[in-house]
């Protein structure tokens, strides 16, 4: 958590975001160890200390404490777009007081991730999406206390299939940035995929089978 906190202010402030501007909060929840991280510290990463970042009565409530003061500060026009688990939202809505504090202060959640129907109408988060499986009991949470006061968009893995990013994007961004560190990074991520799942990857990128070397497929 903190190791992408960290990666994240120094993202903002390449694009010209003062630390005022965006607060960052880490989140401590458990997960699994599956984020590609660049060599930070060569990269120019901020360490802990200098990377400005939020906290809260304690460190493990940090992000769910921003949660709650953006919240209040922006008093229902917040939009949340969630792209990871739903842990730091989970832990600011356990309790009920605070549930509804997002209640009144969040005007529509966004999550990456697919969701079923169940009794009565109800939406439940469907655990085959990574983001939501990754802690299922905070998942549960902001569904259970959340859907009914706010409208949710999801967008599943089969909708996300089809938004197609090119090689020549992420240099166009890294030119922007003045780096290269988001096609490397996506160079990475990919590769990773192709190795372990190779069925998976070739599915979802129909590289030629010509161009599959490890020098040419990306």
């Amino acid at each position: 958590g903190v190791e992408r906190a960290r990666l994240a202010r120094f993202w903002l402030r390449k694009l010209g975001y003062g630390d005022d501007d965006v607060p960052v909060a880490a989140c401590l929840a458990p997960g699994k160890d599956v984020c590609l991280m660049p060599e930070m510290e060569s990269k120019g990463v901020p360490s802990e200390a200098e990377a400005n970042l939020w906290v809260g009565s304690t460190k493990e409530r940090s992000a769910a404490e921003l949660c709650l003061t953006l919240a209040d500060l922006h008093n229902g026009r917040l939009n949340v777009l969630v792209i990871g688990p739903l842990s730091a939202i989970g832990e600011a809505v356990r309790d009920e007081a605070d549930a509804q504090r997002m209640r009144s202060g969040v005007a529509r959640l966004m999550v990456q991730g697919q969701a079923t129907v169940g009794a009565g109408g109800k939406l439940e988060p469907d655990f085959a999406a990574f983001n939501l499986s990754e802690n299922k009991e905070a998942s549960q949470l902001v569904f259970e206390k959340l859907q009914d006061h706010m409208p949710f968009q999801l967008l599943g893995k089969h909708a996300a299939y089809r938004a197609t990013l090119k090689r020549q994007d992420f240099m166009e961004w890294d030119v922007a940035a003045g780096s290269n560190t988001m096609t490397e990074q996506a160079n990475k991520g990919l590769a990773a995929l192709r190795r372990d799942m190779p069925d998976v990857f070739y599915r979802l990128y129909p590289v030629p089978e010509n161009k599959r070397g490890e020098d040419q497929w990306f």
